[in-house]
């Protein structure tokens, strides 16, 4: 019997942070870090960060619902970032690193909704939840610089200091729930389409020259390689 894989889009901080914790779950396929809930098409980092395109750093999960469950997803997504903060984790401020869930269905949305309230109703934040609950528009794929970021930077400060008191927080919480060891933490390359209304730039180019477009990486004028998902790919409701 073939396995069905669903997707859930979580935005909650620096998707370097957010990647590194979800690849190391049990059921979870691979980790895509991108960007979605914007207002122009194809963003870049430089513009995500600087808050001008409207994007939410975020992830795309695939994963295996028989091994683990959409609602052991949002535990651990609000477990491992701050969803009372409004436009910031940490030290890392800004709209994009905003705490949102981008639901690809209806039952996906019931779902959030439903722990959201859980959540408000139990107290467990002492200050209000201002996670965002939004259907899922357009997930751009991130440049190939910020793929499997925490496992091939992991003595870097950033992930020294952010990123692995995360990773020790689901170890310690979610023991039960992580894969068996590091080994099986694996990254798989997301396919992509072109988008052809959008070309790269010579100041695109010199900015991020890892731009992946095939052997046409590097030459102005080339399309810029990327990946959408919509509302429309998902139509496999959540148990």
């Amino acid at each position: 019997m073939n396995t069905i894989i669903k997707q859930a889009i979580f935005a909650n901080g620096c998707f370097w942070c957010t990647e590194a914790v979800f690849q190391r779950l049990e059921g979870v396929i691979n980790v895509v870090s991108g960007y979605t809930g914007g207002h122009i098409k194809n963003p870049a980092y430089r513009e995500v960060c600087n808050g001008t395109t409207g994007h939410a750093e975020a992830i795309r999960i695939d994963f295996d619902p028989k091994v683990i469950s959409y609602q052991t997803l949002l535990e651990v997504f609000f477990a491992t970032h701050d969803p009372t903060t409004l436009n910031r984790q940490g030290n890392d401020v800004g709209t994009q690193y905003r705490s949102a869930i981008f639901y690809v269905d209806e039952t996906q949305k019931n779902e959030a909704n439903d722990f959201i309230e859980t959540l408000t109703k139990a107290a467990v934040f002492k200050d209000t939840i201002v996670t965002q609950l939004k259907p899922l528009d357009i997930f751009y794929i991130a440049e190939t610089s910020h793929h499997n970021y925490y496992n091939q930077n992991k003595e870097q400060a950033y992930c020294n200091f952010t990123i692995t008191p995360k990773i020790e927080k689901i170890q310690q919480f979610f023991a039960d729930k992580l894969k068996q060891n590091e080994h099986s933490v694996k990254y798989n390359e997301p396919s992509r389409k072109y988008d052809s209304d959008y070309v790269a730039t010579k100041d695109d180019i010199e900015t991020f020259p890892d731009l992946q477009n095939g052997p046409s990486s590097l030459i102005e004028g080339a399309p810029v390689a990327i990946q959408q998902v919509g509302i429309h790919n998902f139509r496999l409701p959540l148990k």
